[in-house]
């Protein structure tokens, strides 16, 4: 799996027993924590997910990550097989 969908997995792995899913801002501390990559790797990662409408970033504070509809669907589909 391209590093870049484990780290899509991890955020769905954490937002997929809410109520709202795709509304749940995680925090990029939430994230860190549970990859084995460096920090401007998993950065890099990030922004390739949003580039790819996998997952949204917004700046309030510190880095805030939501998974979007179609990442929530990719990662429940084909990333959960893997």
């Amino acid at each position: 799996m391209e590093t870049r969908y484990a780290t899509l997995k991890t955020v769905f792995d954490l937002v997929k027993e809410e109520r709202s899913p795709t509304s749940y801002p995680c925090a990029i501390n939430q994230v860190l924590v549970r990859q084995d990559q460096p920090w401007d790797i998993l950065l890099n990662n990030l922004q390739l997910l949003a580039d790819e409408e996998l997952v949204q970033l917004k700046q309030v504070g510190t880095l805030q990550i939501s998974i979007t509809t179609k990442g929530f669907e990719k990662a429940a589909g084909e990333l959960s097989a893997v």
